[in-house]
C-alpha cells in the first residue's frame, strides 16, 4: 500500500514538471515571437521613416504610405503618434489627422470592440493623442457598455472634455461609477474658461467631491476671477470646503479682509487653523500680525511653525518674534520663535 502511495506521488510530481516544463517551452517561444515582431516593426519603421517624414511636411501623396499589415500598422502609429507631439503647426496638425482618420480609423474602431482591456486602452490613448473626433461615437459605445472599467471611464471623459462633445457634463456628472477627487480634479483642471465657469455657476447644485475640485482647480490654476466663491466657502458647513478654500486663497495669494479669517484662528480644527496661518503669512498689518501672535500660542506644534514662519516674512518679522520671545509667558511659543529666529540666522533673546 505504501509502496502505491509512493508511486502516485511519483507520477504526480512528474507530471507537474512536464506541465512546468511545457509552460516554461510556451513561454520562451511567445517570447521569440514577441521579439522577431518587434524587430520587423523596428525595420519597417527605419525603412520608411525618412519618406513618411516627407510625406507629412511635404503632403505629397505620390509618398503616401499605407500600412498593410499588423507590423507595418504599429510601426507608422509609433511614427505617428511620435510625430503628433512635437508638431506645432496648426495645418500640419490637420493633415496628420486627416491622415490617422482614413488610415487608422477602422483600426481603432476594431481596437475599441476588442475583448482585452490594454487593447482597448491603447486605442483611447491614441484617439486623444490624434484627436480623433470622428471615432467620438464609437469611443461612446464603449461608455455605454455594461462592464465598461473606471479607467475606460476616465480616460473618455477626459477626451470628451478636450474635444468640447456637446455632452460632456452630463457624462461627468452621472453617478455610473464613484469617482475620485483626483479623477474630477484633473478633468475640471483641463477645461477651458467657458467650460469651468459652467461648473462655477452651478456650483451649489453639484456634490461635495466636485465642490472640493472646483475650489482646488481655482487655486492650483490661480483663477483670481473665482475669488468670490473661495471667500463665500469660508463660511460654509463643510470643514473640508472651508479649509480647501484658505489652501486656495493662499496659493491665490489673496483675502480682501483679515476679518474673514478671525473665525478661521479660532477654530476646533488644527488643520483649519494651520491654513489660516499660512494665508496670514500673504496678509499685511497689525491686524494680521495680532491674530499670528495668537496661532504661535497653539497647541498644536504644525500651526505654531507656520505661525512664526509667517511672522518672519513680514516687515520686521524676526524683531516682532525676538519681542515675543523676550515677553511672552508661554513656553511653546518662546521655543518656537527661537527655532524661527535660529533658522533665520537671528540670535534668540
Amino acid at each position: 500500500m505504501e509502496i502505491i502511495k509512493i508511486q502516485w506521488v511519483f507520477y504526480l510530481f512528474l507530471i507537474l514538471f512536464i506541465l512546468l516544463i511545457v509552460f516554461f517551452v510556451y513561454l520562451l517561444m511567445k517570447k521569440a515571437r514577441v521579439n522577431r515582431k518587434r524587430e520587423q516593426v523596428e525595420n519597417y519603421k527605419e525603412s520608411i521613416q525618412e519618406s513618411f517624414m516627407q510625406y507629412m511636411y511635404l503632403q505629397d501623396e505620390s509618398l503616401r504610405i499605407s500600412p498593410k499589415n499588423s507590423v507595418q500598422i504599429i510601426a507608422v502609429e509609433e511614427l505617428l503618434l511620435g510625430l503628433v507631439k512635437v508638431v506645432n503647426g496648426e495645418e500640419l496638425l490637420e493633415f496628420i489627422r486627416r491622415y490617422a482618420k482614413k488610415e487608422f480609423g477602422n483600426v481603432y474602431r476594431n481596437q475599441l470592440k476588442h475583448r482585452r482591456w490594454s487593447v482597448r486602452m491603447n486605442a483611447l490613448y491614441a484617439i486623444e493623442e490624434l484627436h480623433m473626433v470622428s471615432l467620438l461615437d464609437d469611443v461612446l459605445k464603449v461608455l455605454d457598455k455594461k462592464r465598461v472599467t473606471i479607467a475606460e471611464e476616465s480616460q473618455i471623459l477626459r477626451m470628451l472634455v478636450l474635444f468640447q462633445h456637446p455632452k460632456y457634463e452630463q457624462y461627468l456628472l452621472s453617478n455610473r461609477y464613484k469617482r475620485s477627487e483626483f479623477t474630477y480634479r484633473s478633468l475640471l483642471g483641463m477645461m477651458n474658461a467657458e467650460q469651468f465657469e459652467r461648473f462655477v455657476v452651478r456650483f451649489k447644485e453639484h456634490k461635495e467631491p466636485i465642490q472640493l475640485a472646483i475650489i482646488d482647480v481655482i487655486g492650483i490654476n490661480r483663477k483670481i476671477e473665482q475669488l468670490s466663491l473661495l471667500e463665500s466657502q469660508l463660511y460654509s458647513t463643510s470643514d473640508e470646503a472651508r479649509i480647501r478654500a484658505l489652501k486656495a486663497l493662499h496659493q491665490l495669494s489673496y483675502v480682501s479682509e483679515t476679518s474673514r479669517l478671525v473665525k478661521h484662528v479660532k477654530s476646533d480644527l488644527w488643520e483649519e487653523r494651520m491654513m489660516a496661518a499660512k494665508l496670514l503669512s500673504k496678509v499685511q498689518g497689525e491686524d494680521a500680525l495680532l491674530l499670528l501672535e495668537e496661532l504661535l500660542n497653539d497647541r498644536n506644534f504644525l500651526v505654531r511653525s507656520n505661525a512664526a514662519q509667517a511672522i518672519t516674512q513680514a516687515p520686521n518679522g524676526y524683531e516682532r518674534l525676538r519681542m515675543i520671545s523676550a515677553e511672552t509667558q508661554d513656553l511653546f511659543a518662546r521655543d518656537m520663535a527661537n527655532e524661527w529666529l535660529e533658522k533665520g540666522g537671528e540670535r534668540s533673546v
